[in-house]
């Protein structure tokens, strides 16, 4: 029911209401001395009701000051639920005890495929109620709550929920609050993309690696180890949660780079790998001609030359890739 707000003088002025959902009712009225006001209170959002209902009496207060009669601040009592009156400045209102929660452990740090335990518990008044937010969790669970304390058991524990936050709530009349854990998935490396070597700005052979902790990464060209530098180098664009989305680089490739290449991805918890072959460029000794589209010989000044010019330019001559 919504809070209703009513004042009783000698001067008989009107009524004024406050409204707030979820209260029972706050009633205004004559105290036992001439002129006085009590207050009866019912279970509500209590410090809010305190809150409206102080604001009320002091702007109803300062009118009768104004007009010289009215209540004064030791006129005001409080009767309670059960006929009890006491002085208003003394009053403490009952359960109004907005909740504290606290989730342990903080972090949870376990193998993929083990279980875990997560504890809520909570304090307040009136008994807060606990909710666990799972919707979004791959990993599977139960949840025993018995008073305020709750209990999370997770089983089955998957790697796509490692980095993720798993919180609990605890709300009563008074208000809410929320405290998390985070879940550390620990788990082998694995490749999920190896893709065709494109050409950017420079040419791109890209890949997403997922580990927990952070893989280390090694390429192999045609099956031996492809030293990096400045024209050949690995690069990490983006993460995403335990995952590491990137490319090998290779600046200006020929066809001495075509070839089988083979990312490699470790952690302490195992490796994983895959090949792809990638063409840069066709060899000069292979049967083409000018208009192949995969090899053409150009100047410098970019003015395309015959096949029986080509053979005669030197350095100033380069091969590429249309």
């Amino acid at each position: 029911m919504p809070v209703r707000l009513r004042f009783r003088t000698n001067h008989r002025r009107g009524f004024p209401k406050i409204g707030h959902q979820g209260c029972r009712d706050v009633l205004l009225v004559e105290g036992p001395r001439n002129g006085a006001v009590g207050i009866v209170l019912g279970s509500a959002r209590c410090l809010e009701v305190q809150r409206r209902v102080s604001r009320v009496l002091h702007l109803h207060q300062h009118e009768d000051h104004m007009h010289r009669s009215g209540p004064r601040d030791n006129d005001l009592e409080c009767v309670d639920d059960r006929g009890q009156s006491q002085p208003l400045h003394k009053l403490t209102l009952p359960e109004c005890v907005i909740p504290m929660v606290k989730v342990s452990p903080s972090i949870i740090t376990r193998l993929e495929g083990e279980s875990a335990a997560l504890v809520c518990q909570t304090s307040g008044s009136p008994t807060p109620q606990l909710q666990w937010n799972l919707s979004t969790l791959f990993s599977y669970y139960k949840v025993n709550t018995s008073g305020l304390t709750s209990e999370l058991r997770l089983s089955n524990l998957s790697s796509s929920d490692s980095g993720r936050s798993v919180s609990c709530t605890a709300e009563n009349t008074v208000g809410e609050n929320s405290s998390s854990a985070i879940l550390d998935i620990q788990f082998a490396p694995e490749i999920t993309k190896l893709m065709d070597a494109v050409a950017d700005h420079h040419w791109c052979i890209p890949f997403s690696v997922a580990g927990n902790p952070q893989p280390k990464l090694q390429w192999l060209f045609n099956g031996n180890d492809l030293p990096e530098g400045d024209y050949i180098n690995t690069q990490i664009h983006a993460t995403t949660e335990n995952e590491y989305h990137g490319c090998l680089q290779l600046d200006n490739p020929t066809h001495v780079n075509n070839g089988h290449y083979t990312l490699v991805a470790r952690n302490q918890y195992g490796q994983d790998q895959k090949t792809i072959f990638s063409h840069f460029m066709k060899e000069p000794w292979e049967n083409g001609s000018s208009t192949d589209p995969l090899y053409y010989a150009q100047k410098t000044e970019d003015t395309p030359l015959d096949q029986e010019d080509s053979a005669a330019v030197s350095g100033s001559v380069i091969l590429q890739r249309v």
